[in-house]
């Protein structure tokens, strides 16, 4: 009885592992994030794709800089974004540089965002020896499970998805509260 229910917390343990390690989804062969939200038929492209703009306005540091494509005909923008997340360990700190583009494509009452694009640059700083490495999604998620900083690479990880999960809350929520009517 004891080795079935030490079997089955291991399966168990083995499968919540596994789910964390699957966050980012695969779409057409690419780690990415992409999500159609529909609205409300009032929600013309045009007003969808300015507020879109209003976003990268908001939520980056210089939206001329970020921007690298936009159609307000075809209703679609395109950006370039980066963030950082850190982990103290004892001796060293481990910093991770996160690129990634973003889209957002408007349409009559739906809009369709995409975070692709994205990697890492992993910089380890505070010993004597500075280590400086390019990593892909597969990369991390190799690290996740073997490497010498598994459990530091989980954490960096969690850090890197959450920031992108709060991201895209802020893209439905500006999008949704700018793309109101409003009487100024």
């Amino acid at each position: 009885m004891r080795k079935i229910i030490l079997i089955l917390l291991v399966v168990l343990i083995n499968n919540v592992a596994k789910a964390q390690l699957d966050s980012i989804p695969v779409i057409n062969h690419q780690y990415q994030y992409q999500e159609v939200v529909n609205l409300d038929t009032s929600f013309a492209k045009d007003k969808i794709y300015k507020s879109a703009k209003v976003y990268f306005v908001d939520n980056f540091n210089s939206a001329n800089d970020v921007i690298q494509y936009q159609d307000e005909t075809e209703g679609k923008i395109i950006g370039k974004g980066f963030f950082e997340v850190t982990q103290e360990l004892t001796f060293t700190t481990v910093k991770w540089s996160v690129y990634f583009s973003l889209s957002i494509e408007a349409k009559d009452g739906k809009y369709r965002y995409t975070i692709y694009d994205i990697n890492v640059k992993q910089d380890w700083y505070g010993t004597s020896q500075h280590l400086y490495q390019d990593l892909g999604v597969a990369d991390i998620y190799l690290n996740m499970k073997k490497g010498r900083l598994k459990k530091e690479t989980v954490i960096l990880y969690d850090k890197m998805t959450t920031r992108f999960k709060n991201q895209i809350i802020a893209i439905k929520s500006d999008i949704l509260e700018k793309g109101k009517k409003s009487d100024f």
